[in-house]
């Protein structure tokens, strides 16, 4: 009998080289880096990495997004976008919680999603708080 592994949602077993150009649409409960050009949707339930070369383009759900290439679209994260110093974003990106460094370009709309962002306030809230010491 075969083994199968669950897929951990917190490896890249998906990489899209450099000089990889990709149509279509990708679908995977892991994550993908994309070092080359992919125009096509993206559903994950991990993370996307694009890499300083890479190049995205079209719709993206991911659970988080880090960017040091070019995304443009729309863009739909349950937990946080980062743009690199070296990253561009256009589009309408609706975000957990996002992340701009200096030098990076964000050129769109982005919108909040409410529930993350209350259920982060509420663990910060939560992590503030001074522990009770047992007597």
């Amino acid at each position: 009998m075969l083994n199968k592994k669950k897929p951990q949602v917190d490896s890249v077993d998906t990489i899209i080289g450099a000089d990889t150009v990709f149509e279509g649409k990708i679908t995977s409960k892991t994550s993908l880096r994309v070092e080359g050009t992919l125009d096509g949707e993206v559903h994950l339930e991990g993370d996307l990495t694009v890499g300083t070369d890479g190049r995205v383009t079209h719709d993206v759900q991911a659970r988080n997004v880090t960017l040091a290439g070019h995304l443009s679209g729309n863009l739909t994260v349950s937990e946080k976008l980062h743009i690199l110093s070296s990253g561009h974003f256009e589009g309408k990106a609706r975000i957990g919680a996002l992340i701009i460094e200096d030098g990076a370009v964000f050129d769109g709309e982005s919108q909040m999603n409410k529930e993350k962002t209350q259920q982060n306030q509420s663990d910060e809230t939560k992590e503030a708080q001074p522990k009770k010491q047992k007597a």
